[in-house]
């Protein structure tokens, strides 16, 4: 009997950390495809800056900074879900610090580049909807 406790206790303890490990999985991933989509905004933003100062064109993206907001948002979101599964991860570290963070963790790296599209398309999915909610 007692036996059959510690193998049950030990499956359990495989399932919590095969869980963790997938659900800090899917948050690292997440985290680091926002960090990306607005490391690319950011190269966006500054090239309609560039054409603004340079050549005086004011093209028109009023709803552009609702959508970099929805990703700062979602970023927040993030961290602090990494927060809470991860008692090391620190949500005030740079972009560059918390991407370099991700690859130090015990996370499932397989279809990574698939897995990030996904997760920039969700993200823009997102902001989209609070772009079309504040015109409704």
């Amino acid at each position: 009997m007692r036996r059959d406790a510690q193998e049950t206790a030990k499956k359990n303890a495989q399932i919590e950390l095969r869980d963790t490990i997938i659900n800090l999985s899917h948050i690292a991933h997440r985290l680091k495809a926002l960090i990306n989509l607005r490391a690319q905004q950011n190269t966006t933003t500054d090239f309609f800056k560039f054409l603004s100062d340079k050549f005086n064109l004011k093209p028109k993206r009023p709803d552009a900074q609702l959508i970099v907001d929805s990703v700062d948002r979602q970023i927040e979101e993030t961290k602090q879900l990494l927060a809470n599964v991860d008692k090391d991860f620190n949500k005030d570290l740079s972009d560059k610090a918390i991407l370099d963070y991700i690859e130090t963790l015990p996370i499932i790296r397989s279809n990574e580049e698939e897995i990030h599209h996904k997760e920039i398309a969700a993200a823009m999915v997102k902001a989209d909807r609070e772009v079309i909610n504040r015109h409704i």
